[in-house]
């Protein structure tokens, strides 16, 4: 009655979010993406012409798609545009976790500065902050 653990390769892991990502950008494309362009209103117009005249041939000169000079649509490219512009922006605002992570060791540890660094690429880690205690007395 032990318990079992399994160890997921990086490979595997690898295969498993690139298809989940490619699965979520299918879904984008191929459903979400094509029902932002419908006409919300089609629906409606369609329902009162057939009541109305008894037959759909009247529909030919409407289309369920929205006009690219249309306010809708144009509403809708300007907040598709602005979601990309301020994804740009936190983007630029806010570096990735792994390059905070690495520069935060780097400042803690003292990789690359000099006397404290050790000059041959290894990292030490020692008790103490006698890095920057050594910077502050040879400076004064």
């Amino acid at each position: 009655a032990g318990t079992v653990s399994y160890v997921v390769s990086p490979s595997m892991m690898a295969f498993s979010l690139s298809l989940a990502a490619s699965v979520m950008l299918t879904v984008s494309v191929v459903s979400i993406g094509p029902e932002c362009l419908l006409d919300p209103f089609y629906e409606q117009q369609h329902a009162i012409n057939i009541n109305t005249e008894g037959s759909s041939s009247s529909m030919s000169s409407s289309s369920k798609w929205l006009k690219p000079n249309s306010y809708l649509f144009l509403q809708r490219l300007f907040s598709f545009a602005l979601g990309c512009g301020l994804y740009g922006l936190l983007r630029r605002l806010f570096p990735e976790p792994d390059v905070v992570e690495t520069e935060l060791l780097t400042s803690m540890y003292g990789g690359g500065r000099g006397d404290c660094g050790g000059g041959d690429g290894d990292l030490e880690i020692g008790i103490g902050d006698d890095c920057n205690n050594n910077n502050k007395t040879s400076a004064s």
